[in-house]
């Protein structure tokens, strides 16, 4: 079997006395689908919290293509294509689709010109076909970018 795409050895997150993560190891091959459930604070939130660099693990390792990347960052993690999609959909209110795509993009590639930023918006609202959503905007504490427009 090939070297796993993300995996985690020993991973444990502590919080003062109190065990988050404990000991976990998991690991992810290419193209593969993996869900993580349990009750409410199982740990799941935190452990993705790892994995994406939002948290450094007290202890264990997190390996992307065999390569450490616990405490690199959660800017630089997410440049490899690791990152977080949460249940509800979390969307700047009064802004519209672009515009929110806009300031992901700027967190990620903040280094990059203006116009290079534009690009690698427009690159992967194609990517995902969000079309002419683009331009509506989300009222206050709604998220209206359903199934039906992505087909737009």
């Amino acid at each position: 079997m090939s070297e796993p795409l993300l995996q985690t050895r020993g991973l444990t997150m502590r919080f003062g006395g109190v065990v988050a993560v404990d000991r976990v190891d998991f690991a992810l091959q290419e193209a593969e689908l993996r869900c993580v459930i349990g009750p409410n604070g199982a740990g799941k939130s935190t452990f993705f919290k790892c994995l994406t660099g939002q948290l450094k693990p007290s202890a264990g390792d997190v390996l992307f293509r065999g390569t450490p990347i616990a405490g690199i960052g959660g800017h630089a993690i997410a440049r490899l294509g690791v990152g977080i999609k949460t249940q509800v959909p979390n969307v700047f209110d009064g802004l519209s689709a672009r515009d929110n795509v806009m300031l992901g993009v700027d967190k990620v590639y903040p280094h990059a010109e203006s116009g290079e930023r534009r690009d690698i918006a427009e690159y992967y609202v194609e990517r995902v076909g969000l079309g002419a959503a683009m331009e509506r905007r989300a009222a206050k504490g709604e998220c209206h970018l359903q199934r039906a427009d992505l087909a737009e």
